[in-house]
């Protein structure tokens, strides 16, 4: 091991070209010494020859983009437990303030689309009232279909910040566009726009892949799951609180007068500008934070915890694939190894010749279509969100349906309280659960588990319909069970396929791309699965005389939780460890 040493830092300080290197920690506070292997571009064996074969991708063969990559650092103690790392503060506050603005943008509209339609679009006709509102809530998620790959290439290209900041700025101005709207079009391409501008979801996991380790990467992810469900809770219910602000006596007293005086005021002549407004206002103080906190993260970021500010880790180099590997290895910490006189012009002339490859990296790695890991878990994110649109979409039509209808007959402010009891459970399950079941259970088990689960909730939560019929309290027992099976399987199936999109980037210079095409996927599911979902709804409907017709659009969901269980097991099980 010390002859390893040796010889790996005699050769970073003189051609900064080696292939692996073997480095020993010593901790300030006398604790065991940590073991920190880079492998430079194949699987390594414990000895650190590189002849060894590490996890398998599915087609036997080690080395490939599935298993552990070149930067990947495997650390070991004594007692094999892994130390967390801290979350750097600056981009996890840009990823909180993003993403809560992302659930804002994308469900705040929600509640008064319908009236919106009705009264200000002017449609008369009832029956294209729910076929315009549901177009207008879709052409979001077809716009981010159309450019999200693209604003990954970006974000590989130019970096993070400046993609997030331009979504940030589009999707906030376009919601000002949409407040303003007086015809079914201004109204869709609005949003069609705000979407085709906004990428940030996609950048936003390349960031955390950017600034995390194995230690704390699935702590990052369960941050940004969070910020989803409590936007999508707070966003709807601050939307529908400001619709039409005229005609509410307590908000008009609150607002100046001029703004809700009629006939030309402006809130009387745009009803529903106000949520809007305060939609424009969460997209700029998030844009306000990225700007302030988030530093570029795509070359090179390392968190304060790994270095000193004015120190650098080694960044190596493999012969075999000539890509850049950046070591998370703290300076002040490695065993010092004797340099020579020339040794800072050398370890400047590698720096000059190390950037020169990061510049290149984009060329010199492989196609991302050809990554068979990356395609498979980018798929799988499509059919996870695929899965979930559908009962999200039919989950309020079965609580507001007739008890004929196999539906619950609840009123809104019951199913406020439902899905008021699925926002508690996300934000305790995040918090408090999550990140334990992960280093617990694993990333792939903890995916399954969720995704089995969440096939068995879907055919339980038509169940709880017939027992309303029979005892209110019974069936009101089994829905809140239901829900919260339903809410713990789809955050452990959203959180996990996030990350295994994002560890399946072969390097640094992927993980834009891929992050892109998993949005591109998923945004393609929550297009077109509000529209089905509804269609088969209303089929089972016309169908309420034949038994079980209420488990049509829940069948279709349980299948689709059990295809994305099956394309599990296709998943190597190396993209459960964060690439560096």
């Amino acid at each position: 091991m010390d002859d390893d040493n040796a010889d790996s830092n005699s050769l970073l300080a003189s051609q900064a070209k080696i292939h692996s290197t073997t480095a020993t920690l010593r901790s300030s506070d006398a604790t065991p010494a940590l073991t920190i292997r880079t492998a430079g571009g194949r699987g390594y064996d414990d000895d650190g020859n590189g002849n060894g074969n590490n996890n398998d991708n599915g087609n036997g063969n080690s080395g490939s983009n599935a298993d552990i990559e070149t930067g990947d650092v495997v650390a070991e103690n004594a007692d094999h437990a892994l130390v967390e790392t801290p979350l750097p503060r600056g981009p996890m506050a840009a990823v909180v303030a993003l993403q809560l603005a992302e659930a804002w943008n994308n469900v705040m509209l929600f509640p008064f689309v319908v009236f919106m339609v009705q009264d200000e679009l002017g449609v008369a006709d009832e029956q294209l009232v729910g076929v315009y509102a549901g177009l207008i809530g879709c052409v979001w998620s077809l716009g981010q279909f159309v450019s999200a790959t693209g604003w990954g290439y970006a974000s590989d290209a130019f970096g993070r910040r400046p993609v997030l900041l331009v979504g940030s700025l589009g999707a906030s101005c376009a919601a000002l566009f949409f407040g303003t709207s007086k015809s079914v079009l201004q109204a869709a391409l609005s949003r069609f726009v705000g979407g085709m501008l906004n990428g940030n979801i996609a950048v936003l996991k390349s960031v955390i892949g950017d600034t995390t380790d194995a230690s704390n990467q699935a702590r990052g992810f369960s941050l940004m799951s969070l910020m989803w469900g409590f936007g999508s809770v707070l966003a709807p219910a601050v939307g529908g609180l400001l619709a039409r602000p005229a005609d509410n006596a307590a908000l008009a007293k609150a607002l100046p007068k001029a703004l809700v005086e009629r006939p030309r005021g402006l809130f009387v002549r745009y009803p529903y500008l106000l949520p809007c407004a305060v939609q424009f206002v969460v997209g700029m103080i998030a844009c306000a934070v990225c700007a302030l906190f988030l530093p570029e993260t795509r070359w090179g970021f390392r968190t304060s915890s790994l270095r000193s500010k004015t120190q650098k880790p080694p960044r190596l180099r493999g012969r075999d694939d000539d890509r850049v590997v950046n070591a998370d290895v703290p300076m002040d910490d490695l065993e010092a190894v004797p340099l020579d006189d020339g040794g800072a012009s050398s370890a400047s002339e590698a720096d000059d010749t190390l950037r020169e490859g990061a510049e290149t990296d984009a060329a010199e790695e492989s196609s991302v279509w050809a990554n068979k890991q990356a395609m498979l878990s980018t798929v799988l994110y499509g059919v996870v969100a695929f899965t979930w649109t559908i009962n999200d979409e039919v989950f309020p039509l079965f609580c507001a349906s007739a008890a004929r209808h196999g539906g619950m007959a609840f009123s809104s402010s019951q199913i406020g309280l439902a899905l008021g009891w699925c926002g508690a459970i996300l934000i305790v399950y995040q918090l408090a659960a999550f990140p334990a079941l992960v280093a617990r259970c694993g990333l792939l088990p903890l995916f399954r588990s969720s995704a089995l689960s969440a096939g068995l909730v879907f055919m339980i939560l038509p169940i709880s319909g017939l027992a309303a019929q029979r005892d209110a309290r019974l069936g009101w027992a089994i829905l809140l069970l239901a829900l919260l099976m339903y809410t713990v399987s789809g955050c452990g199936c959203f959180t996990c396929v996030m990350v295994l999109v994002n560890n399946s980037a072969s390097t640094a210079a992927q993980r834009g791309k891929v992050n892109g095409m998993g949005q591109t996927f998923a945004s393609l599911a929550r297009a077109i699965g509000p529209a089905l979902a509804g269609a088969l709804w209303s089929v089972s409907v016309r169908f309420s005389t034949v038994p079980g017709h209420q488990w049509l659009p829940f069948v279709l969901a349980s299948s689709g939780a059990l295809f994305a269980w099956t394309m599990s097991f296709k998943l190597s099980s190396a993209l459960a460890m964060a690439q560096s």
